[in-house]
């Protein structure tokens, strides 16, 4: 790991270091140890941050790449125009900022020449920056002065400077290591890493930063690789420089969305927090939790010191009853961003990593609440829709219909109109004949059909029908409707399954002997055992696919 970035460029035909790099990393020189107060600098944030390591250990670690102070300039007076007006596939990555009502959208393809833009949103002035080494968006709030490329790194993290102070401010952990200001702590606002056609659709007004910076740049080659799709350093599992800490609980540069609060540092996998819409973590014995937004493809992170359940539903999630957005629930919510998971372990060694509900140590019993509850929704919203109830009852009525069959209750037999009924037939009905099947009590004839009549076996076939009726309905919904991630084709097969195997304990044993086959006394206990099965079965996948369903 001993190379530069320069030596990276080189080697991917990059036209010059000091023109193309970031974030770099060895000696420090070229800045000044501290230097020259020329004015107030940026704002500080009201709280100070965590970090996972002293300041003086993060100083001594700033590492050069040989990429000059300035060598990557910022844009200092960025132009923007109108989406219409813009040049980019719905699959580029960028950086979306929205605040007071003005959107605007960085692409990455711009920020990775520069990686800070200083300019104004809503009126505020305001710095949006961008380390392609470590993955993370982030931004910050400037005040009068403006933020500068110092050309050095920590941990493969752009380490910026303000140009009235010149302290030191790696990006992540956003708290200068170095100058007058160090150990304060920058105020910041919320940069959604996102693609171009989500953001346009979330925002149809925004405008887009365009090449006019004032420097020429290949815009459309990336010295390191590209996102969409990805390829190069974006794309191999291989870090530039060695980080802080390694931490192999996930590939370095898997995504992670983070946060840090003054308590401490938590990390929720990005891919699992976009499956399972809702994960759970702790800093410092607080509750934390993570909730997906389809819409940007990102995550939000909100303080849950209450354990408040939090269920998703059909536009966001229902707390309390009600359903709020994404980002707009009613907690207490703390800055996140995405950033490769080398770069949070390296900063902050330790870091929980929610990778999935257990790991997130979410209460069992409040989980399995929020699971049926979900279930319950999920179902609800099936049967609201047309397409939905057909599925329920053409499915449930013909496994019915087909269970009877099954059991030989139900045929064809001569023409007539009968109804003959047993001796006591409440004693009857409760009499076994074999494996979870009951005795008829009755013979009803109508026409053709023959329907011999057993109470407990009807409620039974009629049961299991309505599970197999439900999963297919939930699946269709879940298959066409909106979620954050949609179920494959293979999830109505999934659902279906049980109910067929549900077929196998009534005739399994009858088509054995149409086959001429001998049965064991194991196979037959196998037939025995099957019913309950797919009763666990179809209410294990009616769970499973219910809450992938936007309620």
């Amino acid at each position: 790991m001993g190379r530069t970035r320069r030596a990276w460029l080189g080697t991917l035909g990059a036209v010059g270091a000091a023109a193309l790099a970031g974030c770099s990393g060895g000696v420090v020189d070229g800045l000044t140890d501290g230097g020259t107060s020329n004015g107030p600098g940026p704002p500080a944030s009201e709280g100070d941050l965590y970090i996972g390591h002293e300041l003086d250990v993060l100083n001594e670690n700033i590492r050069d790449g040989g990429v000059p102070k300035d060598g990557i300039p910022a844009v200092d007076e960025p132009t923007f125009r109108a989406a219409d007006a813009a040049s980019l596939a719905d699959g580029d990555v960028v950086f979306g900022v929205e605040r007071g009502g003005e959107a605007k959208a960085y692409p990455q393809y711009i920020l990775v020449h520069h990686e800070i833009v200083n300019g104004t949103v809503s009126g505020d002035p305001v710095a949006v920056t961008y380390c392609p080494l470590t993955g993370t968006a982030q931004g910050f709030e400037r005040g009068g002065t403006t933020f500068g490329v110092s050309g050095r790194l920590v941990n493969s993290n752009l380490t910026m400077y303000d140009r009235d102070t010149d302290s030191w401010w790696p990006q992540v952990v956003a708290t200068a290591i170095r100058g007058p200001r160090k150990g304060e702590t920058l105020s910041e606002f919320r940069v959604v890493w996102t693609t171009w056609g989500e953001w346009r659709a979330a925002y149809p007004d925004t405008v887009v930063l365009t090449e006019d910076t004032g420097y020429q740049r290949r815009y459309g080659s990336d010295p390191y690789g590209q996102y969409n799709p990805p390829r190069g350093y974006y794309a191999n599992g291989e870090t530039l420089f060695e980080p802080l800490v390694s931490d192999d609980r996930a590939p370095p540069k898997r995504m992670v969305i983070g946060t840090r609060t003054g308590a401490g540092a938590l990390a929720f996998d990005k891919q699992r927090l976009c499956s399972e819409r809702v994960l759970t973590g702790a800093i410092d014995g607080t509750d934390h939790v993570a909730v997906a937004d389809a819409t940007l493809s990102t995550g939000y992170v909100y303080e849950n010191a209450e354990g408040v359940m939090i269920e998703p539903a059909d536009g966001g999630y229902r707390v309390d009853g009600a359903t709020h957005a994404p980002d707009a629930l009613p907690l207490s919510r703390v800055l996140a961003f995405d950033g490769m998971w080398f770069a949070w372990a390296g900063f902050y060694p330790g870091i929980p990593y929610v990778r999935d509900t257990a790991a997130g140590r979410v209460d069992a019993g409040r989980r399995a609440k929020g699971l049926v509850r979900q279930t319950a929704l999920a179902i609800r919203g099936a049967l609201s829709r047309r397409d939905g109830r057909a599925t329920a009852a053409v499915a449930g009525v013909g496994y019915l219909l087909v269970y009877l069959v099954g059991l030989g209750h139900l045929g064809v037999g001569s023409s007539g109109l009968e109804l003959s009924v047993v001796a006591d037939p409440l004693a009857r009905a409760i009499q076994l004949r074999g494996p979870f099947q009951w005795e008829p009590v009755a013979l009803a004839v109508v026409g053709p059909v023959e329907l011999l009549v057993s109470p407990l076996n009807i409620a039974l076939g009629s049961l299991l029908g309505l599970l197999v009726g439900l999963n297919l309905a939930v699946s269709l919904v879940a298959y066409r409707g909106p979620a954050a991630c949609k179920l494959g084709p293979g999830a109505g097969a999934a659902a279906g399954l049980p109910g067929i195997l549900s077929g196998f304990a009534c005739c399994g044993p009858t088509i054995l002997i149409v086959l001429g086959l001998q049965a064991s006394a194991t196979v037959l206990t196998l037939f025995q055992w099957l019913l309950p099965l797919t009763v666990f079965a179809l209410v294990g996948t009616l769970l499973w696919v219910g809450a992938k369903v936007e309620g």
